[in-house]
C-alpha cells in the first residue's frame, strides 16, 4: 500500500454528512431575533435520499512536515430505515485528485462501506466493507469518522448556547465510549435560508494504548428535515492500519442531488 492512498482514503473517509443536503459555502450571518427562541432538533429520513458531496481537505502528513491537498466526492445514499426510526447509510466513494504539490492527479478511491445511526444520530452499527490491499483504514475507523461528524440530536427543545452530552460503543476499541458533546449556537441565515448551527467536537479511544481521537465539527442543519446545509471538520489522529494516526481539516460541498428536491448546485464537481 502506497503512501499516496493512505492520503485519499483518508480524505474520502472524512467526507462530511451522512444524508446531507450541502450548499455551495459563504459566510452565514446570525438571524436577528433568534436568540431566546427555543426550537426542536429533529431528523426526518426518506429512504432513497442520495446526495453527491465535494469535500476538500487539507491532510498533514505523518511527519507533520507538509500537507497534502484532496478533492474527494462520494455518494452517500439511505438505504433502509428501520421499524425503530433507525436508518442504515451507504457511502460510495467516487472521483478524487491528489496533490503532492506538483498538480492534483486522479486517483482510484477506496471501496464502500455502510453505517448505522438511530434517529437522534448516534452510531449502532458497522456494516460490511469489501476490503482489498489498498484499503488504507479498517471499517471500524471509517464508520468512527462518520460518527463523528454526525449530529447526535438532543431528545428536548434547545435554546441558543445550550449544550448536551451522548455516547456510543467505540468500534475500535472493545468496552470503551466514544464521546459527543454538542452545542446549539443559534439560528443563522446560510445562502439564504435559516439553518440550525450545531458545534460538536467527539473523543474516542483509537487503541489499547489509549491514544485519543478528536474530531470537532461545524455544522448548519436545515430546519425541514434535519440535513446538512454546509460543514466543516477538524479531524487529529485517525488511525491508519499501516502509517500511524492522520490529521486534517476539511470542508465541504454539494455536487448533485437526486433524492431530495430542495437542493440546489452544479453537477460539474
Amino acid at each position: 500500500m502506497s503512501l499516496r492512498t493512505v492520503y485519499l482514503g483518508m480524505a474520502l473517509s472524512c467526507l462530511i454528512g451522512t444524508v446531507a443536503l450541502v450548499a455551495h459555502a459563504q459566510d452565514a450571518t446570525q438571524t436577528q431575533g433568534a436568540a431566546d427562541q427555543a426550537v426542536t432538533l429533529a431528523y426526518k429520513f426518506e429512504k432513497g435520499t442520495t446526495v453527491t458531496m465535494k469535500t476538500v481537505a487539507h491532510v498533514m502528513t505523518p511527519d507533520g512536515q507538509s500537507q497534502v491537498t484532496f478533492i474527494t466526492t462520494a455518494q452517500r445514499a439511505i438505504t433502509d430505515i428501520k421499524p425503530d426510526g433507525s436508518v442504515v447509510v451507504t457511502v460510495t466513494p467516487g472521483s478524487a485528485t491528489l496533490d503532492l504539490g506538483s498538480g492534483p492527479q486522479p486517483t482510484p478511491p477506496p471501496p464502500p462501506f455502510s453505517v448505522t445511526f438511530d434517529k437522534q444520530g448516534r452510531l449502532v452499527l458497522v456494516g460490511q466493507k469489501n476490503e482489498d490491499e489498498t484499503t488504507p483504514v479498517a471499517p471500524q475507523a471509517a464508520a468512527l469518522l462518520e460518527a463523528s461528524v454526525h449530529v447526535v440530536l438532543p431528545d428536548h427543545p434547545v435554546k441558543p448556547g445550550d449544550t448536551w452530552q451522548s455516547t456510543f460503543d467505540d468500534p475500535l476499541v472493545k468496552g470503551k465510549q466514544a464521546t459527543l458533546k454538542d452545542t446549539y449556537d443559534g439560528m443563522v441565515v446560510y445562502k439564504g435560508q435559516n439553518c440550525w448551527k450545531v458545534e460538536q467536537t467527539m473523543e474516542a479511544v483509537t487503541d489499547d494504548m489509549g491514544t485519543m481521537m478528536t474530531v470537532k465539527t461545524t455544522v448548519y442543519m436545515n430546519p425541514k428535515d434535519g440535513s446538512t446545509v454546509y460543514a466543516k471538520s477538524s479531524v487529529k489522529n485517525l488511525p491508519t492500519l499501516n502509517y500511524g494516526p492522520i490529521s486534517w481539516d476539511s470542508e465541504t460541498t454539494l455536487v448533485t442531488d437526486t433524492g431530495n428536491k430542495n437542493a440546489g448546485g452544479s453537477t460539474n464537481p
